[in-house]
């Protein structure tokens, strides 16, 4: 029986890739920040970008750089309980390096509830801050900091506390990192709370599309270090089809691998296929989640882009629209915080989510 090669692409939600296309040297500046420790600003890092652009899967991947690196890792998602989930996770991460026997702890019960008792507590550690700071005092005998990765970030009250007990860490000289990763929107609610204005100091990453020539590189990264190979027309077509999109690339991979798993050679028809399936995926995974998530001021913008080719200028637009230049710009701004569309020049956009155009022109039509 011939051997079947197993699917290495990963269009999983969260799932880390064998290849991040087009992350190389934010992936190198990150291990670089881990490295330099408290010195560099990226341990304080904001990463914004739409679905599919890969944010949880590099935000674990750079969690897991800086365990690497000897710091204890948490991850955790901005949801009720974030803070108590945060605090449960560095006990039982940093375990290894709490003495059983020291006097400070008695014991550390890792269950599903997690327990820590203390011998000789100080009169009170009520709050959040104070039981984290009792944390690090343990960790920076070791000489071990602290990482958290928070995903889905938004304005939650828990989200605040986080950022400004942080800011305090800082201040204090903490070993301690925060990178936080979520869509545009959310992003910039977050960002824009006045109870946390020390946010906008935070090393801000946009994430975007790789380019076509990157996605290439890590589709056939992907395919030859998993013992197969791919004919070089099926690898041009399964790149261009992809459009740097992260998880299109590895939609299409798993896709064209899965169309022959015992065949040791990607061919042409193979990337057609797995593209094919790939695009059906997609539209209902992403297209339609986001168009349904749109306003219908939303929709008519990016219906009044359906009549140009090529990018549409914006004076174009607000006549389609009926509505004046200005009133055109603030839904020019909110697509474009979503990752939908993206200037073409000083007056004049794109779609940038591969496929939406042709998208937004079905539900017209229909």
């Amino acid at each position: 029986m011939s051997q079947r090669y197993l699917n290495p692409f990963t269009p999983i939600f969260g799932k880390v890739p064998p290849y991040f296309a087009g992350r190389d040297r934010l992936i190198s500046d990150f291990s670089t920040a881990f490295a330099e420790e408290e010195s560099n600003p990226l341990l304080f890092s904001l990463i914004s970008g739409p679905r599919g652009t890969g944010k949880t899967a590099l935000l674990y991947y750079l969690t897991d750089m800086a365990r690497e690196h000897g710091w204890i890792g948490v991850k955790a998602s901005a949801i009720s309980g974030m803070l108590t989930d945060i605090l449960q996770r560095a006990l039982a991460a940093a375990e290894h390096l709490i003495d059983a026997e020291s006097p400070r702890f008695t014991s550390l019960g890792i269950s599903s509830l997690f327990s820590v008792s203390w011998e000789n507590p100080k009169p009170d550690m009520p709050n959040w801050r104070s039981r984290m700071t009792f944390l690090l005092d343990q960790l920076a005998e070791h000489d071990a900091g602290l990482v958290i990765a928070v995903d889905e970030a938004k304005a939650t009250a828990e989200m605040i506390e986080l950022v400004s007990v942080f800011q305090h860490f800082i201040g204090e000289g903490r070993k301690v990192a925060l990178l936080m990763a979520g869509l545009p929107h959310d992003v910039s609610q977050l960002l824009s709370h006045e109870d946390i204005s020390f946010l906008r100091r935070a090393s801000f990453i946009k994430l975007e599309n790789a380019s076509v020539a990157e996605a290439s590189v890590a589709l056939r990264r992907t395919i030859e270090d998993h013992r197969r190979t791919i004919d070089p027309d099926a690898l041009d077509y399964a790149a261009a089809a992809s459009f740097g999109y992260p998880y299109l690339i590895q939609l299409i991979g798993f896709r064209m691998w899965a169309c022959d798993p015992f065949e040791k050679n990607i061919t042409l028809r193979d990337a057609h296929d797995g593209v094919l399936l790939a695009r059906d995926e997609y539209t209902h995974s992403v297209l339609v989640a986001t168009y349904n998530g749109l306003s219908a001021k939303d929709v008519s913008f990016l219906e009044a882009m359906l009549p140009d080719e090529g990018p549409s200028s914006m004076k174009d637009i607000a006549e389609r629209m009926g509505v004046a230049a200005n009133y055109a710009s603030k839904y020019r701004s909110r697509l474009t915080e979503q990752g939908i569309i993206g200037a073409r020049g000083r007056s004049a956009v794109g779609v940038d989510l591969p496929f939406f155009k042709e998208f937004v022109k079905i539900q017209m039509e229909g």
